[in-house]
């Protein structure tokens, strides 16, 4: 528990600067969200977290892990492991949709998430959010399926957090 309390994920490059723009996102959000790419780095110049990862998708989940916790840090620590069981679960999900086997979906969603690119980069809570990639293509094939406007929405939705979420890869 010390640890997921009081150490970054890998190094304290990446993952400090991900916990401060998270926390900005959420400080932002929550008392002027109309100022939150005015974050203060690189003072006098405004919009500068457009500079960044916005990292936006995920603000909500930090928010709350955030009021729970009480720090920045776990906050960060409990979110990458949330993304990673996310992860699991929508490539689970799809690979059964597609196979119709369990073995090859637990396979798979054990391949996807601790492939050696995604475990080189713990520390980047931005490749972690490349779970919502399985989980657009499932709702795109839900769609293609039985077309409604619910499910286009959910996919419309997925794809948009994915392409917000993880901007930088």
């Amino acid at each position: 528990p010390y640890r997921i309390f009081h150490t970054l994920p890998a190094n304290t490059g990446d993952p400090a600067l991900v916990a401060w723009i998270m926390s900005w996102d959420v400080q932002a959000l929550t008392t002027h969200p109309l100022h939150l790419f005015n974050a203060p780095i690189f003072w006098p110049r405004s919009l500068t977290l457009a500079y960044s990862d916005l990292m936006l998708p995920a603000a909500p989940v930090y928010g709350l892990l955030l009021v729970l916790t009480g720090s920045s840090v776990a906050a960060l620590n409990l979110m990458v492991l949330l993304l990673m069981v996310g992860t699991q679960v929508t490539t689970y999900l799809l690979t059964k949709r597609l196979t119709g086997r369990d073995d090859a979906a637990v396979l798979s969603a054990f391949a996807f998430t601790f492939s050696g690119f995604a475990l080189g980069h713990w520390g980047h809570p931005q490749l972690q959010t490349l779970g919502l990639l399985p989980l657009g293509f499932l709702l795109l094939f839900r769609v293609l399926d039985r077309p409604t406007t619910g499910r286009a929405v959910a996919c419309g939705v997925a794809t948009a957090a994915l392409a917000l979420g993880a901007q930088y890869y």
